[in-house]
Parts: C-alpha cells; structure tokens; sequence
C-alpha cells in the first residue's frame, strides 16, 4: 500500500479554497508537479525557446566576461606535496560528514526514497499547434514556473496554480477561450486545434 504524503492533500484543499473562493463554483485539481513540455511547434526549439532569440548564456558580444587568463605553474615540489596533502584532508573531512548526515536519515530516505518535495523528476508533456497557437501561452507559463504545480478547472473556468510557497494563479482562462479538458488522456485541447499533453 502506498502512503499518501499529506503535504499534497494539504497543497490539494489550498488550491481548491483559492480557486473555488474566486470562482464561486465546484473545482477540482489535478497535481503536474514540475511540468517541462516538449514543442513541437513551428518558431519553436524543443525546449520552447525562440531559435531567432539566442539566451543569454550563448551570448559572445562585446559585454561577455573573457575567460582568466592562465596562472603560471607551480615550481615548488614541496608546495605541491603540501597541496595534495590538504585535498586529501579535505576530501576525508567531507566523507565524514557525508556519513554523520546519511546515518541520521530515515532507513527509507537512504535507499534513494525520495518524496515530491525533494525534486521529483518533471513530467515531460507535449505541446502541439501551430504558430501563435493558443496552447503556447499556458505552456510558456508552466515551463517559466518549474516548482509545484496544479490544473485546477470547474465549469468555466480553468488555471495553473503554483503551490511553491502561497498558492497563487499563473494562468487562468474562462468561456469559449477555456479549453477541453480530456482527462482520460491527460491533455487539454483547445479550439484552434493546439493540444497540451500531460
């Protein structure tokens, strides 16, 4: 029997208060936890970046730090000696408290038993639709907040909310602009034809 780990079910009924208290109908939600879906998308790399927008990190331009340039070689033998001596310490230093921190842990935590809030793995989803799709800006937006999130719909209404400290809204929509939520599939369809997959 698997236990159910009551932060969840506490995040669950936080989730559905908010909503519920804003939407004034019956809700429900379904945890995504870490949603990273996959574009497949014409403008769009994989990953949902814009090929015609490079990211900062690929910036080379007049403004990017040079690299250091390299240190002159060390010439001393016993320096060397002192060094290597000094990362061996250390190195046993740190397996100490590596081993006073995992016998303290719970026998189910040291065998690798990780629960949600710890980082569980994303949900790898798909995103499909033409460009300017309408199921781009919910995708961009659970893609911009990795942390714990929730699908919460009614009626009318449909939303990611973020539970990552006090649960608050990221995306809403509502009417004609709500999409179909197949639950059996785990995707949300919206009426140009753009799917969400869970």
């Amino acid at each position: 029997m698997v236990r159910k780990d009551p932060r969840v079910e506490y995040d669950r009924q936080e989730v559905l208060a908010l909503v519920g208290s804003a939407w004034r109908e019956p809700v429900n939600a379904r945890y995504l936890g870490r949603f990273n879906p996959r574009y497949e998308v014409p403008g769009r790399n994989e990953d949902g970046s814009d090929p015609n927008h490079p990211s900062s990190a690929e910036d080379t331009g007049p403004l990017a730090i040079a690299p250091p340039p390299d240190s002159p070689p060390e010439t001393s033998t016993a320096r060397q000696i002192l060094k290597v001596i000094g990362y061996i310490v250390f190195g046993i230093f740190l397996l100490l408290i590596w081993l006073v921190v995992w016998i303290s842990k719970p026998y189910g935590q040291r065998l690798g038993h990780r629960s949600w809030r710890q980082g569980e793995p994303p949900i790898v989803g798909k995103v499909t639709g033409g460009p300017n799709c309408f199921a781009l800006p919910f995708a961009d937006t659970a893609r911009a907040n990795p942390g714990r999130l929730w699908l919460a719909w009614s009626p009318s209404w449909l939303a990611l909310v973020s539970s990552t400290g006090q649960s608050h809204v990221l995306w809403h929509c509502r009417g004609n602009a709500r999409p179909a939520l197949d639950q059996r599939n785990g995707r949300l369809v919206w009426a140009d034809g753009s799917v969400v997959s869970f």
